[in-house]
């Protein structure tokens, strides 16, 4: 891997808003950058995207989608 090149990790979730926390922490926790964390939501019905966005608001760059 050449310095500096991106890290995707992929996330698939389905009502684990429990667990995503812990994974979230575990995934900021490593020291290579640059990264990017993607959430693959199959319509969960508990608070998963509260959750996310509200990890985006407060983890995330202005270039974030």
């Amino acid at each position: 891997m050449l310095k500096n090149d991106l890290v995707s990790v992929i996330m698939p979730t389905f009502n684990r808003c429990h667990t995503l926390k812990r994974a979230f922490d575990s995934i900021l926790k490593q020291s290579y950058r640059p990264i990017e964390i993607v959430i693959i939501d199959d319509a969960s019905q508990d608070d998963t995207k509260n959750f996310v966005l509200m990890y985006k608001k407060k983890y995330c760059s202005t270039e974030c989608d």
